[in-house]
């Protein structure tokens, strides 16, 4: 878990299969601690972020950062269908007006959510809150 900027963005992050193994392999690897802090942004000489930039040289990918991946799994579980107030929830997101913007890949596309979000008097010319009008940029990795 870590501290975000809102208390909403202290959450635990779900892993399985191969990046769950990774995981474990990396942590016994470094000789970490459990109270050891992985995923820092201040901390950026740790060694979490120089595996970070091996990684990325390795897959011809310099100018990729740490955050696109997040961009790019909100993204995938959009297209997959997944309930954006539960990708709200994995982002960890206070709003669910910020999680909108990844409704527009959704299968539903972001009509559907829109109109939802119309009938529960969160959008429209009557509510303090609409939806963003700009579309997200395409992510960078697959």
């Amino acid at each position: 878990m870590r501290k975000g900027k809102s208390k909403a963005a202290r959450r635990r992050v779900p892993l399985e299969g191969e990046a769950l193994e990774m995981l474990r392999r990396f942590v016994a690897e470094e000789a970490l601690r459990p109270s050891d802090t992985l995923f820092d942004p201040k901390i950026t000489g740790s060694r979490v972020w120089h595996a970070w930039d091996r990684i990325r040289g390795q897959a011809g990918l310099p100018s990729v950062r740490f955050h696109d991946l997040r961009h790019t799994y909100a993204v995938h579980c959009a297209k997959s269908g997944m309930p954006m107030p539960e990708l709200q929830q994995r982002l960890g997101h206070a709003s669910l007006h910020v999680t909108m913007r990844y409704a527009i890949y959704s299968p539903g596309g972001r009509d559907h959510y829109r109109s939802a979000l119309e009938g529960m008097g969160l959008s429209g010319p009557d509510s303090q809150q609409t939806l963003p009008l700009q579309l997200p940029a395409t992510p960078k990795m697959a």
